[in-house]
């Protein structure tokens, strides 16, 4: 980013990462790099202290939820080149309500999803859909099987959407029998075959 920072638009960066986290807010296991300190380099806004620093007031300037963007999605590396994908207002809406149609879920489900919530389908099934539900959302810094299955004990998780290597991996777990999975209702998966 250094050596190209000059030759860019770019205003500001800024810096995050599971090191940033307190280690005291996590209630389960954290994987080894986030128990250390947060990186730091020049030039560059902490993301912790940004969201210190803003004020509590909430921001809506949105006059056109059709045409302004939400965001850009990046999206398609799987195919090619990714791609900023312009998402406005109101197509981010309805693919939150899309998700709610689709998945029914209320405030008694409680959603686990290893899909980054950087990605379309984590935006959309894991973080929109839930929060308009009103819904509970466990969220994991990452996929480590044992931390997965106490997690959905503990939190009672209803919902998941994973990878099936991950299911695979749950599956393989010496001691599967020691773990409560019995509050799923529903799992999605996707990216290879699950059984022939």
């Amino acid at each position: 980013m250094q050596r190209v920072r000059e030759r860019t638009f770019l205003k500001n960066v800024i810096l995050t990462s599971a090191r940033g986290l307190p280690a005291g807010s996590a209630s389960l296991a954290l994987p080894e790099e986030a128990r250390h300190g947060a990186p730091s380099f020049p030039d560059t806004i902490d993301f912790l202290e940004l969201i210190g620093d803003s004020p509590d007031d909430p921001v809506c300037e949105v006059t056109d939820l059709k045409n302004e963007l939400a965001l850009l999605q990046y999206t398609g590396g799987t195919t090619g080149i990714p791609k900023g994908a312009m998402i406005s207002h109101y197509s981010l809406s309805v693919a939150a309500l899309g998700t709610c149609s689709g998945t029914a879920p209320e405030k008694t489900t409680c959603f686990w999803g290893s899909r980054p919530s950087s990605t379309s389908w984590g935006q959309t099934v894991l973080m929109a859909g839930p929060l308009v539900a009103g819904a509970k959302i466990v969220v994991l810094s990452r996929f480590v099987p044992e931390v997965v299955a106490e997690a959905i004990g503990r939190y009672r998780c209803t919902f998941w959407v994973g990878a099936t290597t991950m299911m695979i991996a749950l599956l393989n777990l010496p001691d599967i029998d020691q773990y409560d999975f019995s509050s799923l209702r529903c799992v999605w998966s996707g990216g290879t075959t699950i059984c022939h």
